[in-house]
């Protein structure tokens, strides 16, 4: 599945009800809302979502937004949302916001 040439994510359904999500590119402003829109939809059919960050070259503010939207989302439904393998961009990125506690 991809957006853009620049930008991908592939989707992939566990049968233990788990989704795994691979972003590849850079996660910013002219990414988020169709990948907000497409976890959003995709996730409230599972009981997990993994989201593999290793392939993220870059996020902005709003890529951040759209992870901390998708972790409120899964709370608020009961769905259990983890953010894995932060690459060391997604990780200053994080760091430098404040918001380290999202991948820990």
């Amino acid at each position: 599945m991809s957006d853009n040439d620049d930008f991908t994510v592939e989707l992939e359904s566990n049968p233990d009800d788990t989704l795994t999500v691979r972003l590849d590119g850079d996660l910013d402003m002219a990414n988020a809302e169709w990948v907000d829109d497409t976890l959003g939809a995709a996730g409230a059919h599972h009981r997990r979502i993994s989201v593999q960050l290793d392939q993220v070259s870059f996020i902005d503010s709003t890529g951040i937004g759209v992870l901390e939207s998708l972790e409120t989302r899964g709370r608020e439904l009961g769905i259990a949302v983890s953010f894995d393998k932060p690459s060391d961009a997604v990780r200053r990125t994080l760091d430098a916001a404040g918001l380290r506690e999202l991948i820990d």
